[in-house]
């Protein structure tokens, strides 16, 4: 079963709890399609993956990240998230928890202009 994680100690529960939030924000029914506000975008290569591999979650289309938008005009408290939306079947939580994981793998964000060059400066300095 993949929708939980046990854990023992108060430690590892922080660190589970750190973890499903670290990209992950929350997410909402808008209409027919379940969105998944995000503290990062997703990088293209991400998303690409996720067509295929988390297919089985979508009744029709595919997943589409977006900004916030004016459907969601009443919750302007959360306009700063990226948005991942999708026609969830809404009976495979075991698979959107994975989904979830898969979301908060910092490898699978889009980087700024400033991570970038950030990491090319790093990758530069010579020891």
């Amino acid at each position: 079963m993949k929708l939980v994680s046990l854990v023992y100690n108060a430690e590892d529960a922080v660190e589970q709890i750190n973890q499903f939030y670290s990209n992950f924000h929350s997410s909402r029914w808008l209409k027919h399609q379940f969105v998944i506000r995000m503290n990062h975008k997703l990088s293209d290569d991400a998303l690409e993956h996720m067509q295929g591999a988390f297919a089985d979650l979508c009744l029709s289309d595919h997943f589409h990240q977006h900004a916030y938008n004016s459907e969601e005009h009443d919750e302007p408290q959360f306009s700063h998230l990226a948005r991942l939306a999708f026609t969830f079947n809404a009976r495979d939580h075991g698979r959107l928890r994975e989904l979830v994981d898969y979301i908060n793998l910092p490898e699978n964000w889009a980087q700024s202009k400033s991570q970038a060059q950030q990491r090319t400066r790093e990758s530069l300095k010579v020891t």
